[in-house]
């Protein structure tokens, strides 16, 4: 029995994004005002939940201090700047993925708050155990982060396996109607569905669900065989079917319609209705059509950064933090980010849409461990070496059994050094 595991919520290795990471930088400016200011509650965000929560959030008053959304380019731009922060120009409370706030933790760089047992009930317990570090609360789960496969219905009806998927594709391609099958859109993240669909895991686990850091499956023989028949061509790269990418590429043909399906989560359903294709939710197909192909799931949220203590501003963000924990402010910040929310109040009350996504994560999704693909021990984290080999496979055409056992190796000194943490 295996699961899929993925990197920290949408943590997403956004190439063109880290290019431009200085240049963002100097664009978004590290803060919208100095977060010493006593009368700011600083909060930073990416720039899909800063963009939204901004107008919905800014100006509101909690613990006498007055909200301000300061809003990052990019997911990685936020990341670096969260790293070389101080409490100079650091931010109170960061919305972001609840996994990071145990990292955040780790490295005296967040500070706990009590989720009231009342605000508990409301959610899943693995979803309070994931943002718990030493027995002490420290994320606030506030979405569901997975992803699942929205299908173009211009080519009918989604297919029941990805063998009946191929064959569809390459006659649409034929046909010139379509230049890809399914591109992940956010990179190496959301390859896991291809991986678990063609054969392979990451990491297998017991009957408890412990992982274990010897067993690697990025280079297992049944995916490398199903990669080999169905996503290569005679020249040995890819033949189309699938692309591992991110948005800034995959959304040029999607958005066209020339592309059959995207792998991704309900941030991209604005930009898809925009564009007018009509389409369905599921989760993307294994070879046969048996059983359900595995997506990472976890949960974002928010957490209270040190720096909030250092300038005298905790008791303001424990007040904001106890407020979004309440079903008012789940369903508040769950109407503005339109993703799934793991609040069983709030999740009965969304959109057909937000529920087809959470039906579709409720077969495929499988939990994370950071301490695991976030360590560099063999040189590169556990996406990196993904997208690497993604890339050499696809696009370079090198032999995929030997650029997937080089991934493995990486793997394996990575995950026996995280095991550890």
């Amino acid at each position: 029995n295996y699961y899929i595991k993925g990197q920290s919520l949408r943590k997403r290795n956004l190439v063109a994004a880290a290019v431009l990471a200085a240049t963002s930088l100097l664009l978004s400016g590290i803060v919208a005002a100095p977060a010493t200011a006593s009368d700011k509650l600083i909060i930073w965000a990416d720039d899909e939940r800063g963009k939204q929560l901004k107008p919905v959030l800014d100006g509101k008053v909690y613990g006498g201090k007055t909200v301000e959304i300061v809003t990052y380019t990019s997911k990685t731009t936020l990341d670096t700047a969260f790293q070389a922060a101080t409490a100079a120009n650091g931010p109170d409370i960061l919305f972001g993925p609840v996994g990071e706030s145990v990292t955040a933790a780790k490295n005296g760089k967040a500070l706990p708050f009590v989720l009231s047992a009342a605000s508990a009930a409301n959610l899943p317990k693995a979803a309070v155990q994931y943002g718990q570090y030493k027995g002490r609360q420290y994320g606030l789960p506030l979405d569901i982060d997975s992803v699942s496969m929205i299908w173009n219905t211009k080519f009918g009806k989604a297919p029941t396996s990805l063998a009946e998927f191929s064959t569809r594709f390459a006659a649409a391609k034929k046909a010139k109607k379509a230049n890809y099958g399914a591109c992940t859109s956010d990179g190496s993240w959301n390859s896991l569905s291809f991986i678990s669909a063609l054969g392979g895991y990451s990491v297998g686990v017991n009957a408890a669900g412990v992982p274990n850091p010897k067993d690697v499956g990025v280079n297992n023989p049944t995916f490398i065989s199903n990669l080999k028949k169905y996503a290569l061509g005679a020249n040995g790269k890819s033949n189309g079917l699938l692309k591992v990418d991110f948005w800034e590429t995959c959304s040029v043909d999607w958005l066209a319609g020339k592309a059959m399906a995207v792998v991704t989560g309900s941030w991209r359903i604005p930009a898809t209705d925009a564009a007018k294709i009509k389409y369905t939710i599921q989760p993307f197909p294994t070879v046969s059509g048996v059983g359900n192909s595995k997506t990472v799931a976890g949960w974002g949220g928010a957490y209270i950064t040190s720096f909030a203590k250092t300038n005298k501003k905790e008791s303001a963000a424990k007040a904001f933090m106890n407020f979004m924990a309440t079903p008012a402010g789940s369903t508040l910040y769950a109407a503005t980010v339109q993703r799934p929310s793991p609040n069983s109040k709030v999740a009965a009350n969304q959109s057909k849409i937000l529920k087809a996504f959470a039906q579709s994560m409720a077969k495929t999704a499988v939990p994370q461990y950071n301490n695991l693909y976030d360590n560099k021990t063999g040189g590169a984290n556990y996406f990196e070496v993904l997208q690497d080999a993604w890339n050499k496979v696809l696009i370079k055409g090198q032999n995929p059994k030997t650029v997937w056992d080089k991934a493995a190796a990486v793997l394996k000194k990575n995950f026996a050094a995280g095991a550890k943490n």
